[in-house]
């Protein structure tokens, strides 16, 4: 009966789609499962990098305050270098000035005595030494050692009534005094090296301090931008952990869902099949008969 026939063709084809559908809905659960997992493994790998941006972060501000700890470290060895250097400066100067007074007068005493080995006023240079000793004792100790021995000299010359031998004394002094002119000379020349050496290691030491604390300056704005980007890789590694946590939840229940719903389906599109095979098979007796 061309009725039946369509009814058995009809219900066949139902019966083929619901095993399609039967086919593409076994391993739904399984797919999803695995999508999912994609998922948590991509944000579990942000997660991973975020955590490795954050240790980097980190040693770079520990690196960055070790170097500005030396820094600050070097900058105060270099400046009490550069006081004491200071300190060395002023004494050295001093001494300078008082050893170029010393030579000076010494030159002032040689030009005296040669003047008296001239018009042979030895009387008269001794007066004088004598009253400048007074002054010179209070003032400056070499000078007055200078005068003294002038003084011990010259009235030793003036007792000598032999000009010539009067004379000798007075060269005799005369050299001396040279001698310790000379030596003088050789200090002078030295304590200006000296000085000059001296004030070149304080230009030395400034310039390296200077730099020293320009670099520390960098070096701080370093810090302070490293630390602002840790605080935010922070923050962002926070709200991270939270949605990392909210997405496994929304996962955790999605994956119970689609079990579920494939347990279902399934159940279901097999009771559809089964019952459409007895209706084919009902059929099939009925024309048999």
């Amino acid at each position: 009966m061309p009725g039946i026939n369509v009814s058995t063709e009809a219900l066949s084809k139902v019966k083929t789609a619901l095993s399609d559908y039967h086919l593409d809905i076994s391993g739904f659960a399984a797919r999803t499962e695995k999508q999912s997992s994609e998922i948590s493994k991509s944000a579990e790998y942000e997660m991973q990098k975020l955590a490795q941006q954050i240790e980097d972060t980190t040693k770079e501000i520990n690196r960055l305050k070790e170097e500005i700890n030396q820094l600050i470290e070097k900058t105060n060895q270099m400046t009490n270098e550069l006081k004491s250097a200071e300190k060395r400066l002023e004494a050295t100067q001093i001494q300078l000035e008082t050893r170029q007074g010393e030579a000076a007068l010494l030159r002032e005493h040689i030009s005296e005595l040669e003047s008296i080995s001239a018009d042979g006023k030895v009387t008269v240079r001794l007066k004088q030494l004598q009253n400048l000793l007074p002054h010179a004792e209070s003032e400056n100790p070499n000078n007055a050692a200078y005068i003294r021995v002038q003084i011990m000299e010259l009235g030793k010359a003036a007792n000598v009534l032999d000009r010539n031998n009067r004379r000798e004394l007075i060269y005799a002094l005369i050299k001396y005094l040279r001698d310790e002119l000379t030596k003088a000379e050789s200090e002078i020349r030295s304590l200006q090296d000296e000085v000059a050496k001296i004030k070149e290691r304080i230009s030395l030491l400034q310039q390296k301090i200077k730099e020293a604390q320009s670099e520390k300056a960098k070096k701080e704005d370093e810090l302070r931008a490293a630390e602002k980007k840790l605080e935010r890789l922070q923050s962002k590694q926070e709200r991270m952990k939270a949605a990392l946590t909210k997405m496994n939840d929304s996962i955790e229940s999605m994956l119970t869902a689609a079990k579920s719903f494939e347990t279902r389906a399934i159940s279901k599109s097999e009771q559809s099949v089964g019952g459409i095979d007895k209706c084919i098979a009902a059929i099939d007796a009925y024309l048999l008969a």
